[in-house]
């Protein structure tokens, strides 16, 4: 800004010369709440913030320098100092020049899966000494893995990518069993009714018909298990058990909370009101049987300082770990959240005042964090044991005995029904029987069983008459009375 002066008649008159600033900058601005500052966010993008279990790291991913690389900011209590690039081994690993990495989920500090744009060729990033090569599509989903010694594997998961567009992995393991949810724009497959299963169509611009309605490329969620050594075949979460997850509009960025225990799907969907917000499905989850039932789908709620906002987007929900016996949790998003108003015909940017402050994000999406109510218990697990005769089921067992062992423990109940309060993780083993046939080897000991009594009455008194020898006395006659006892 320069400042000019012009005599006229004894009279100076100042002039300012705005040059190209706008309406904005001469505002006093102040973020939206819960906004992380601008130790993290920058004037360009953040997204998909997370942090390793374990640690005090928080991962996010940033196009500051003109590409999307992974950046690293260490939280201090309830603070973070200053963001930086190629803070750890993990964030110099995959903030490779030529890629962009997306999205990354953590199963420990040390291994995960990645997403990453237009990975390198495999021969060229082999012979360039490059970590990150061999593509199937644009954007493809890889594993990783840090050791101690400072070596490193990683893995394109092809059996899972596509030749379209995979990102945004959510990971969770039950003992040797991973779950992946990702979101990809490939193809939906089709059914055995001849129908699409869910609404994935590549390419964001494209349009295609999807019964009889016609869409824009868009994204849905996809899932697939890890067991014994491999991946089983990517499935549309519309092809889950329950309500319908995804819709003709993007489905992204999923979370997986709780999980074993009562476990929920938090997503972004700009379905209803073509804005993202974050959604939360609860689900149930069978390891052993590959298999999701969903069982309800919620919004969450809407407010201009909470976490979803009418008109802004909302993505990326973070939770960090780890998941217990908590209702008060922490929830990180990126959000483009402010009251910016673009004015297209003077192409100035307006701020709409609250009091003497306008309401602005630092740049695009900023990473924000809210307090989140939210439970995570373990499920109430009951286990009834029913005991049938084998040659008649309508007949009762007679003398029934169920013997339960739970984690090694037995424990014999005389009866033909059980019911069980159980923890999640119990190992449990059921067995059945009767007792009629058996033997009994020990005797019965004796006891007294009942008694009985009679009322005795005395009889007729008789006289025996005898003579007592040797007596110097008289004879005398005695008298004895005889009772009869019964």
């Amino acid at each position: 800004m320069k400042r000019l002066g012009l005599f006229l008649g004894g009279w100076w008159l100042t002039f300012l010369l705005l040059g190209c600033q706008t309406e904005v900058e001469l505002q006093q601005t102040q973020l939206p709440p819960g906004n992380l500052g601008k130790h993290i966010n920058s004037t360009a993008d953040e997204i998909n913030p997370a942090i390793p279990p374990k640690t005090p790291l928080l991962y996010f991913t940033t196009d500051r320098q003109g590409q999307q690389d992974l950046w690293v900011a260490r939280k201090a209590g309830n603070t973070f100092d200053s963001a930086r690039s190629n803070r750890t081994m993990l964030s110099r690993l995959l903030s490779l020049a030529l890629t962009n990495d997306g999205s990354i989920a953590f199963l420990t500090d040390t291994s995960g899966i990645f997403a990453t744009g237009h990975p390198l060729d495999e021969l060229y990033a082999n012979r360039s000494g490059r970590p990150v090569g061999g593509l199937v599509g644009g954007t493809d989903l890889f594993s990783f893995m840090l050791h101690a010694d400072s070596s490193y594997e990683i893995h394109n998961l092809r059996t899972l990518n596509s030749f379209y567009w995979d990102a945004h992995p959510a990971v969770a393991h039950w003992n040797d069993t991973l779950l992946l949810i990702f979101s990809s724009d490939r193809p939906a497959p089709t059914g055995s009714d001849g129908n699409p299963v869910g609404f994935s169509v590549p390419f964001r611009n494209q349009q295609s018909v999807v019964r009889n309605d016609t869409i824009s490329g868009n994204a849905d969620l996809y899932f697939a298990f890890f067991v014994n050594g491999q991946w089983t075949p990517p499935q549309n979460l519309n092809a889950a058990f329950g309500e319908k997850i995804n819709t003709v509009a993007n489905e992204y960025s999923p979370f997986l909370f709780c999980v074993p225990r009562s476990p929920k799907l938090y997503f972004a969907s700009d379905r209803n009101t073509g804005k993202l917000n974050l959604y939360r499905a609860t689900l149930q989850i069978n390891f052993g049987q590959q298999m999701i039932v969903v069982k309800s789908i919620e919004m969450l709620p809407q407010d201009s300082a909470g976490i979803n906002t009418a008109d802004a987007n909302e993505m990326f929900p973070f939770i960090p770990f780890p998941h217990l016996n908590q209702r008060q949790y922490e929830i990180y998003l990126a959000s483009d959240r402010d009251d910016t108003t673009r004015h297209w015909d003077t192409a100035r940017y307006a701020l709409r005042k609250h009091g003497s402050f306008a309401i602005k994000n630092v740049g695009k999406f900023d990473l924000y964090r809210f307090p989140l109510q939210e439970e995570c218990r373990p499920p109430q697990l009951f286990y009834t044991v029913v005991l049938r005769n084998a040659l008649n089921p309508s007949e009762p067992v007679l003398q029934p005995v169920i013997e339960i062992v739970v984690n090694g423990k037995r424990t014999r109940y005389y009866t033909d029904s059980l019911f069980l309060r159980l923890r999640c993780g119990d190992h449990i083993a059921a067995f059945g029987g009767s007792l009629y046939d058996s033997v009994q080897c020990v005797p019965a000991p004796q006891a007294l069983s009942h008694y009985t009594w009679q009322k005795v009455r005395p009889i007729d008194t008789m006289v025996i008459e005898h003579q007592k020898k040797n007596s110097a006395a008289s004879d005398r006659k005695q008298k004895r009375c005889f009772y009869h006892y019964h």
